[in-house]
């Protein structure tokens, strides 16, 4: 094959040659884009698991927190019942309140039983689960924290005033 040959051959199949360098490049091309789709779902994918175990962390944060705080709740509704106990003349001067305390200590401590199993059922929570109810349940968490945090502000109230009523409280 001589050079005139060639540059024939070339010049008769030039738009063939250049639509299979096209190809090739298109090939290419496609082969890039496959590869950093499929990086683009690992990377997503380890973006929802971290943000999994970062929700899974604030829960469970949450949950402990609710808990130490339903400890101190309990403390105090166990001292006001020992107040009422030590001193009866409190039944007449607040009638209703030592079964208000006897009924709150039972559910503190309905709440504190569930602890437990709360806190499995979170670590139990596997990589597909939906980030979104995890969302809803920290939120449910935070607003029973909340409402605990109240509730030992008014308990502690309640102490100080019984604790006032007994000091005061004419020996019987």
């Amino acid at each position: 094959m001589t050079i005139d040959s060639l540059l024939e051959f070339l010049g008769s199949n030039a738009p063939l040659l250049v639509a299979m360098v096209a190809l090739l490049i298109s090939l290419k091309a496609t082969h890039f884009a496959r590869k950093a789709y499929e990086l683009n779902l690992r990377t997503k994918a380890d973006a929802d698991r971290l943000r999994l175990f970062e929700k899974k962390r604030e829960l469970l944060n949450e949950v402990d927190k609710q808990h130490a705080t339903l400890a101190t709740l309990s403390f105090l509704t166990a001292h006001a019942i020992l107040l009422f106990k030590e001193c009866p003349k409190l039944h007449e001067l607040l009638p209703d309140e030592f079964d208000r305390l006897k009924s709150n200590l039972k559910t503190i401590e309905h709440l504190e039983q569930r602890y437990e199993s709360e806190r499995q059922a979170i670590e139990a929570l596997q990589t597909d689960a939906d980030i979104a109810s995890l969302d809803d349940q920290l939120a449910t968490v935070r607003r029973l924290s909340i409402h605990l945090d109240k509730d030992i502000v008014h308990e502690r109230s309640l102490l100080d005033q019984l604790r006032h009523l007994v000091a005061t409280a004419p020996a019987a």
